[in-house]
C-alpha cells in the first residue's frame, strides 16, 4: 500500500506520502471502498474503521495506522484466523512470524522516515535472493530464515540448535517471532487490532449475534452474511484486486 502511494497514489490524491498520509485518505478514500466491497456498504462499519485507525494525534503514527488498515484486513487477521483454526484441528505444528527488516528491493522510492516495518513479501528476498543483500547482518538474517524454513520442511519444526528459539503458536499464548536483525519474540500480535476485526466488527454488522458464544468470533472477518466459503474468499480477492487495479491505473496516469 505504501508503494502504491509513493508511486502514483500521492499525485492522484494530491498529498505527499513522504511527509505523511492525511486522514482524508483513510476516511474518504480507503474506508468507503472497504465498507462497500467487504461489508455491503455498511456505513456504521465505515465510521468505526475511520475512528479506530484515524485517531492518532501525531501525523507519523496516523500515517502508519492508515497503512495498518489494509495490512490487518488482508494479512494480519486472516493469518490469525488460519492459525487458530489450524491449532484447533490437532494436526501438526504451526508457527507465526512477522518480518520487520526494511529492504528497498521492491521500491523505487526511499521509504519515509515515519514508516515502521517492511514491505509485503520483503522476506522473499532473504529466502530466494540473498545475493542482493548488501550487509553481513542481512546475510546472517537470510541464513537464519533459510535454516528455519528448511528445518520446518524436513521435520515440521522450525527450531535448531544454532537458532533463536521460535515457540510454537497456541491459542492461549499466541506466541510469534519477529524476524529482524535482532530476532525477538512476543505474544498476541497486534491484539487490539485483531480484536477489533474479529470481535467488534461482527457485532456492528450483526448486532443480534453479539450475545452468541465466543466461538462466533472465529468466523472469517468478511463473513457478514450467510455466504459460502468461496463467496467470502471472492470478496477478499476482490478487495485486493481493486487496489491492484488502482495501482495499474495510477501508473498509467503517471506515464501520460
Amino acid at each position: 500500500m505504501l508503494d502504491f502511494f509513493l508511486n502514483g497514489g500521492q499525485d492522484f490524491f494530491q498529498f505527499n506520502a513522504s511527509d505523511h498520509i492525511p486522514k482524508r485518505i483513510l476516511c474518504d478514500v480507503l474506508v468507503p471502498d472497504i465498507a462497500n466491497v467487504v461489508f455491503n456498504n455498511n456505513t456504521d462499519i465505515a465510521v468505526s474503521i475511520c475512528d479506530k485507525y484515524g485517531s492518532a494525534s501525531s501525523r507519523d503514527q496516523l500515517s502508519q495506522d492508515i497503512l495498518n488498515v489494509y495490512t490487518d484486513l488482508a494479512f494480519t487477521v486472516p493469518a490469525v484466523e488460519s492459525l487458530r483454526l489450524h491449532t484447533g484441528n490437532g494436526n501438526g505444528k504451526q508457527f507465526q512470524y512477522i518480518f520487520s527488516k526494511q529492504n528497498s528491493f521492491f521500491s523505487a522510492t526511499p521509504y519515509p522516515d515515519w514508516f515502521d516495518g517492511s514491505a509485503h513479501a520483503a522476506d522473499l528476498i532473504y529466502l530466494f535472493f540473498p545475493g542482493t543483500l548488501s550487509t553481513d547482518q542481512d546475510g546472517e538474517l537470510s541464513m537464519n530464515l533459510l535454516k528455519y524454513w528448511t528445518n520446518f520442511a524436513k521435520t515440521g519444526d522450525v527450531n535448531g540448535e544454532d537458532l533463536p528459539k521460535w515457540e510454537e503458536y497456541d491459542t492461549t499464548n499466541e506466541r510469534y517471532i519477529n524476524l529482524d536483525i535482532n530476532i525477538t519474540t512476543g505474544q498476541h500480535m497486534f491484539k487490539d487490532r485483531v480484536d477489533f476485526w474479529l470481535n467488534d466488527i461482527p457485532k456492528i454488522f450483526n448486532p443480534s449475534s453479539s450475545s452468541s458464544s465466543p466461538s462466533s468470533t472465529r468466523r472469517p472477518i468478511i463473513q457478514t452474511s450467510p455466504t459460502s466459503g468461496s463467496q467470502r474468499v471472492y470478496r477478499n480477492e476482490l478487495l485486493i484486486s481493486y487496489f491492484l487495479l488502482m495501482y495499474v491505473v495510477l501508473c498509467f496516469y503517471r506515464s501520460n
